[in-house]
């Protein structure tokens, strides 16, 4: 279940009749929560030990709500109990106060709290970090009853005075503050056969939960799916799909809509950023260019924004796609796979880059084909800019076909992969997870903590071995199901630099861990200087020692006499150098040890700690200092 490097656990029974995680989000503190649904049946949130069981006596799903502390412990578990549940999206604001947002029929019980709905209405909870019901609300809607058309939040985002963003879509009417102006909204009637199309909505609520206002997507078409992200400074971002054409209401008071995109396609993707009374600033779209087959199209799986105030987008396409939203052109073109993007604040494209060209026998390359075999579904960012990017893959594929390399990975049975590229799309590292059911791992949501971990939930079935870290076998978490079971895992990054340089004198030979970041991709070597003197002076002094650098868990270069390795190429992102059997002295020491990787052209970085070997008796404590 959990390791130095992180803990993976499965949640479910094999009783249960179905089990899919929906969301995952982290705190400050680095405390994971996580969302889903289960049939009817029991799952059981502390799957390692007597603990929290949750059961629904059916027919339909009823939902969940958990937070785990950073190892893994569980801390508490709430169940939302309907008739038939939908959860979609969970936020955790800078306080630890968690929202979560769905849609459920006829009745909700949380906590005690009952609401009540004659179709099927779209809700919204906030919770306190103890698992404490603050508020909820679920918003009237006219729509009878179906698991369909259930009208339900896609998205929810806190800003930083806590205000509440809500984004989704709803059919035919629905009403956020019943008997307060603006909070009634009316979806379009489809000109052609006059039946109620799905209009999307974002909406604002204070941290009391009340309405601050209501903006409303107007489509002749279906609008599914919008996403809402809010960055560091409050800017509100909004991405979502379309087919035909949709308006925009520039201001929540004008009688007409004055922004309209349309497209020929499939479907095309729209952009929007909206100032903090609800008022739209700007609109981009995706083109499709004039003349491409019927089937072409773009989509948006997920959205985030990053500390610079850029919005990064994943999503599929398929045909030629103009990516730049502005007057440039940034076209590509391949048939159903993966791309990521980012627009700076303003709307403007910074870059954009694909996924999944390697294999062409494999049907469905993307999230939004029905045969999904290889897509990329869901994005985070962290603290420098850099962007995951999770979802499955299954058969060849090239995770860097847009630069002059290749990086192709294999995977006889449908895998799930997190590619992790830095803020310029430069591809940083991989991790990849197989299942032994070709069908049955999909990635769902992945989130970050301000502390580096990296937390992701799905479902699975059969066994899946959950590697903490990727060139440790003994960080190897296995998780096995016989039928769907939910999975959350969550990685504990090695940081920059050693992770031990001491010794108990007569101890065994050691293992001692850098990781380090490499800017260049070339030919590298590792030197080691012990005391200033380049030489193997460990073996000389400590006897014969069989020392080499494990790389990345993968490849091996041994140390000449010298103390330098051949390491070969390494590409650009964090490595691990693992150097394996330094002898310990058979005296109590202190050596300055200085580590250089070197790459052809003069690229160099150095690191200097103390090698330190003491008795067992010893109670001092040493410092490395890096």
């Amino acid at each position: 279940m959990s390791g130095e490097h992180g803990w993976a656990v499965g949640l479910g029974e094999p009783s249960t009749q179905l089990l899919e995680a929906v969301a995952v989000s982290t705190d400050s503190q680095g405390n994971v929560y996580t969302a889903g649904l289960f049939g009817e049946g029991s799952v059981n949130m502390t799957p390692m030990a007597d603990g929290t069981t949750l059961s629904n006596d059916g027919p339909g799903p009823d939902g969940y709500l958990a937070k785990y502390l950073p190892h893994g412990e569980l801390a508490w578990a709430v169940q939302l109990q309907s008739p038939f549940t939908i959860i979609k999206s969970l936020a955790v604001d800078k306080a630890g106060n968690v929202y979560l947002g769905g849609g459920f029929s006829e009745r909700l019980s949380i906590g005690g709290l009952i609401a009540i709905s004659e179709g099927g209405d779209a809700f919204v909870a906030k919770f306190t970090s103890d698992g404490d019901l603050v508020w909820a609300h679920n918003f009237a809607a006219e729509t009878s009853f179906s698991t369909s058309n259930i009208d339900a939040l896609e998205s929810v985002a806190v800003d930083s005075s806590g205000n509440v963003y809500l984004s989704g879509s709803f059919q035919e009417r629905i009403d956020f503050a019943p008997g307060v102006t603006g909070g009634e909204l009316t979806s379009t009637i489809n000109p052609l056969n006059g039946i109620f199309t799905s209009d999307a909505f974002i909406v604002k609520m204070d941290y009391r939960g009340q309405l601050l206002w209501a903006q409303q997507l107007f489509g002749k078409t279906d609008i599914p799916h919008p996403k809402i992200a809010i960055d560091i400074h409050d800017r509100i971002f909004v991405a979502g799909y379309f087919g035909g054409s949709i308006d925009v209401n520039l201001g929540l008071n004008m009688a007409d809509p004055t922004l309209t995109f349309s497209t020929t396609s499939i479907v095309s993707v729209f952009l929007l950023r909206l100032d903090a009374s609800g008022e739209v600033l700007w609109g981009r779209q995706l083109i499709v260019p004039e003349g491409a087959t019927a089937s072409s199209y773009a989509t948006v799986m997920d959205i985030g924004a990053d500390l610079d105030g850029n919005l990064l987008l994943v999503g599929d396409y398929s045909g030629p796609v103009d990516f730049d939203p502005g007057d440039g052109v940034a076209a590509l073109s391949a048939d159903d796979t993966s791309y990521v993007m980012k627009v700076d604040a303003e709307g403007a494209l910074v870059w954009v880059r694909s996924f999944f060209k390697a294999d062409d026998s494999i049907i469905g390359k993307s999230c939004f084909s029905i045969r999904a075999r290889s897509c990329a579904s869901n994005l985070a960012i962290d603290n420098l800019g850099a962007i995951y990017l999770t979802g499955v893959f299954q058969g060849e594929e090239d995770f860097d076909p847009d630069s002059m390399r290749t990086f192709i990975l294999s995977a006889a049975s449908q895998s799930l992969f997190v590619v992790i590229l830095e803020s310029d799309a430069t591809l940083k590292t991989t991790y990849v997870w197989n299942s032994t059911n070709s069908d049955s791992l999909k990635t769902r949501d992945i989130a970050l903590s301000d502390r580096g971990t990296m937390a992701i939930t799905g479902i699975f079935s059969g066994s899946v071995d959950f590697n903490l870290q990727k060139e440790d076998a003994n960080e190897s978490v296995l998780l096995d199901a016989i039928s769907q079971e939910a999975f959350l895992v969550n990685i504990i990054p090695p940081p920059i630099g050693l992770d031990r340089w001491w010794a108990t004198v007569g101890d065994d030979p050691i293992e001692v861990t850098w990781t380090v970041d490499v800017p260049v991709e070339v030919m590298y070597t590792l030197d080691v200087t012990i005391d200033g003197i380049n030489t193997w002076d460990l073996t000389k002094r400590f006897g014969f020692v069989d020392a080499s650098v494990l790389i990345d868990g993968v490849g091996t270069a041994a140390f000449d006499n010298a103390g330098k390795a051949d390491l070969g190429f390494l590409g650009v992102g964090r490595h691990t150098l693992k150097i394996k059997s330094f002898a310990v002295p058979g005296k109590e020491i202190v050596e300055e040890i200085t580590f250089e990787l070197t790459g052809t052209g003069g690229t160099s970085q150095t690191l200097k700690s103390l090698f330190i070997a003491d008795y067992p008796e010893a109670t001092g404590t040493f410092d490395v200092v890096v």
